[in-house]
């Protein structure tokens, strides 16, 4: 298993973990079983914020040109969460944080259906401004 793989299912491992421990928030079990709500908070950030790391890796492994379904998906799902993060920053409202995760949660689990392997680089997509044009286009 290589890098990009096995870094991908680390992250999907960690969106499921953040996306437990922010629905764990929602209702009152916490409560009923004595768990700390500010522990369950931090899980979830720190999972989230580990499975992040893991999934945009795994997208720079090879560049950041996406040029199939695959990489697509998982650049999907970072940008959710980096939009989220970008919009979300004074408020943290659990429900909400546990709708975004799940959404990455279901754009990377959806990547894995795809085909990984990326389809060969044109002369033209070596050039800098392609990849940024591809990216942002």
């Amino acid at each position: 298993m290589n890098w990009p793989q096995w870094g991908v299912e680390t992250a999907t491992t960690c969106y499921v973990i953040s996306a437990a421990a922010y629905l764990l928030m929602l209702n009152r079990w916490p409560q009923w079983l004595k768990i700390d709500v500010s522990l369950l908070e931090k899980v979830a950030k720190g999972s989230l914020l580990l499975g992040f790391i893991l999934a945009a890796l795994s997208l720079f492994h090879e560049g950041i040109l996406v040029t199939n379904e695959y990489n697509a998906f998982i650049f999907l799902s970072s940008a959710i969460l980096t939009i989220h993060r970008f919009f979300n920053r004074k408020k943290e409202w659990a429900g909400l944080n546990a709708t975004v995760v799940l959404l990455a949660l279901f754009s990377l689990g959806y990547a894995q259906w795809f085909d990984r392997s990326a389809l060969p680089m044109e002369p033209l997509g070596r050039s800098r401004w392609f990849v940024a044009h591809s990216t942002l286009q």
